[in-house]
């Protein structure tokens, strides 16, 4: 008895087995061709009912298209957005700067990042080394007005 009922059981099995091994699988560009034909029916079918329902009924209609929004208030607020980037600063002209005398610098007038331009103090150096100097020549140049 047992055999009997495994005969139907098992040829259904093989039945459904070469059912499924004889469709081919349809090309993913196959699948999407056929979704697209149904999606552009479906959107004319969608068409013609909501123009079927905009002549029955105006009211409808137009909540069908309204859709819900959101509205905040705008305030004054800091703006705390900042971006670092990394780069090379390329200047047009090659600037030389020296001083005409040696020094320790005592004040600068100039700040990073600040424009100049030519002639502009930049530094002040102690002079008292220079002032000296010219008082030693000073002196000198009255003793050799004396002697001769």
């Amino acid at each position: 008895m047992k055999s009997l009922l495994n005969i139907p059981t098992a040829s259904a099995v093989v039945l459904a087995l070469l059912a499924s091994c004889s469709s081919k699988p349809e090309s993913k560009t196959a699948q999407l061709e056929t979704l697209k034909k149904e999606q552009a029916e479906l959107s004319k079918k969608i068409d013609l009912l909501e123009k079927e329902v905009a002549t029955e009924n105006p009211e409808a209609a137009a909540k069908i298209k309204m859709k819900e929004i959101n509205v905040t208030e705008l305030a004054p607020r800091s703006f705390d957005h900042f971006i670092q980037t990394q780069g090379t600063i390329v200047s047009i002209d090659n600037i030389q700067m020296s001083a005409k005398t040696a020094g320790v610098i005592t004040h600068v007038f100039g700040r990073e990042g600040e424009t100049i331009s030519q002639g502009q103090i930049l530094a002040q150096i102690d002079n008292s080394l220079i002032v000296r100097g010219i008082d030693e020549l000073k002196s000198s140049l009255e003793m050799a007005n004396i002697t001769y």
